[in-house]
């Protein structure tokens, strides 16, 4: 049995602030005796310590199976210490996650886990974009949707192939959104001053706004719903909002780096630790995606939690691999950059963590009240400190936030019975 005392609890779905003066779980996770207030939403500025709802990420690389970069274990206790229940996992693993057999084996590495992983399949065999897999074979071995992330599936047939299936089957596609056609043979780099400078031939941000125009048209064609991965560019961002205008089935995400980061803190081309793919962008792109997440054209704040090896990117940024560690520092890098800033209020910055990637997935949040299981996630917004290698529970720490000072931090979740804090 649990029982915490005066928690301030942040209920996003209906941006309302409760004092908890008590609250009991049984060993399961369910309350069994709660008092509380509820506290006017204005005061929420006058504290510091939060709890609410623990977070969904739509958008992890677990590496599972992959080269060593995660284990279970590892992955859990980066979902746990960024305050993550759950997790949607991507298809590109090594080898792919395009047939049952890999699926199955990806479910039973899972099983154990406290935090709930739902496995995407891939769309085609190999994510070649040549072949279909069989969509309805790998929904029944438990496939929660369809993605090809790490790759744009520039088979139209086969997209419309995929889209068709999702909307009879109430599925979700997730799809990365970069033209291969265009940016093929390209360094990912944004194409522009930094590029230049250093010789790299980079990727313009067309390759994303074609491919987002393309599959915003298919999911409006067809109704089927589609998900919108790791948005970069103000381009899109207006694709996103017509679409969205006229009735597309459509949601989207950004990660940290892109409201946070530009292609100015890019300072050497001696390593990889600043490449990611989409690219970072432009400051007037960061503004852009900043008001995008202000006025809900982008939905939800995803890692995409993408771990390597020092040794896949301490080489050339040219021959670096592509991505960061994202889930242990995430929800910490939305409070600097979004909250502190005041670019987005807490109850708004919260609300992309939990409720909306809570609807994308269709999971329901239950209320606050006696006889429900709920998971908690504990943060207080005022707490300076700096990203160490120690501070990352990850196998890998890729992360370009390294020696940088955050404000706000995930102190504890609590998930399924247990508490993990302490962190």
């Amino acid at each position: 049995m649990y029982v915490f005392n005066n928690l301030m609890f942040i209920n996003p779905i209906n941006n309302t602030l409760y004092k908890i003066k008590t609250i009991t779980f049984d060993d399961k996770g369910i309350i069994n005796n709660l008092d509380l207030e509820r506290i006017p939403s204005e005061n929420i500025e006058n504290y510091n310590t939060f709890v609410t709802y623990s977070f969904i990420d739509l958008h992890t690389h677990t590496r599972i199976p992959g080269d060593n970069q995660e284990t279970p274990k590892s992955i859990q206790e980066s979902a746990l210490h960024g305050g993550y229940d759950t997790l949607v996992a991507m298809a590109n693993t090594h080898p792919p996650v395009d047939n049952p057999q890999i699926l199955n084996f990806v479910l039973e590495q899972f099983k154990s886990l406290d935090i709930d992983i739902k496995q995407l399949s891939a769309i085609s065999s190999g994510l070649k974009g040549e072949q279909k897999i069989n969509f309805d074979k790998m929904s029944s071995y438990g496939a929660f949707g369809f993605s090809e992330d790490g790759k744009w599936v520039y088979n139209t047939q086969i997209m419309l192939d995929v889209l068709n299936y999702a909307k009879i089957n109430n599925k979700t596609i997730f799809t990365h959104n970069e033209d291969v056609f265009l940016a093929q043979n390209k360094t990912i780099i944004n194409d522009g001053e930094i590029s230049k400078k250093f010789g790299l031939d980079g990727i313009k941000n067309i390759a994303e706004s074609t491919a987002v125009l393309r599959d915003c048209y298919l999911s409006y064609l067809t109704g089927a719903k589609i998900h919108l991965q790791h948005i970069s560019t103000k381009e899109s961002i207006e694709i996103i909002k017509y679409f969205k205008k006229i009735g597309a089935n459509i949601t989207a995400e950004t990660a940290p780096h892109y409201f946070s980061l530009t292609e100015f803190d890019i300072k050497t081309a001696d390593n990889g630790y600043y490449k990611v793919n989409p690219p970072l962008r432009t400051q007037d792109d960061k503004i852009g995606i900043i008001k995008a997440l202000k006025d809900g054209t982008i939905d939800t704040i995803a890692t995409d939690h993408a771990p390597h090896l020092d040794s896949e990117k301490n080489i050339s940024f040219k021959n670096a691999k592509p991505g960061f560690v994202g889930l242990d520092l995430a929800f910490s890098i939305g409070l600097t950059y979004l909250y502190d800033k005041k670019y987005l209020n807490l109850f708004d910055l919260v609300r992309k963590f939990n409720e909306k990637p809570a609807q994308i997935i269709n999971k329901q949040l239950p209320k606050l009240e006696v006889g429900n299981k709920v998971n908690l996630t504990f943060f207080n917004t005022k707490e300076e400190w700096e990203v160490k290698k120690e501070e990352i529970k990850s196998n890998c720490k890729n992360t370009p936030f390294l020696g940088k000072k955050l404000k706000g931090k995930v102190k504890g979740i609590f998930i399924n019975g247990k508490y993990f804090g302490n962190f």
